[in-house]
């Protein structure tokens, strides 16, 4: 292994850094957030019951879980763009973060309804 090797390894290994506090941040709130999530779902009982025919668990299981993920995903996507240092041009633009961002909260306020809701 030469020196260029060497140096092109340490090199990958610092780009590769900046997005540590990125995943960090957002496994943190996402686990927090679940963690509320589920707490708020009990106290309001949103919540699938098991029913013996097709639900076998053996006590209810609470919903809500998808904003506590969602919730990460945001953080994840807010706090990108001041940990990341290198060439911005292979990254995605605000604009289109911006439309992920909101497409992924239409999906989360579906599910939230689907939850509340239980649609079919």
């Amino acid at each position: 292994m030469g020196l260029d090797n060497i140096t092109a390894l340490a090199q990958r290994a610092s780009a590769s850094l900046q997005f540590l506090p990125i995943v960090l941040s957002s496994f943190l709130l996402s686990a927090v957030a679940t963690w509320l999530c589920i707490r708020i779902a009990l106290k309001l009982g949103i919540v699938d019951k098991p029913d013996n025919l097709v639900k076998t668990h053996s006590r209810p299981i609470p919903y809500l879980g998808g904003v506590g993920i969602f919730a990460g995903f945001i953080i994840g996507l807010s706090v990108s763009p001041f940990c990341i240092t290198t060439d911005t041009s292979s990254f995605l633009k605000l604009s289109q973060l911006m439309g992920l961002s909101a497409a992924a909260a239409l999906i989360c306020l579906i599910g939230v309804v689907d939850d509340v809701a239980d649609l079919h």
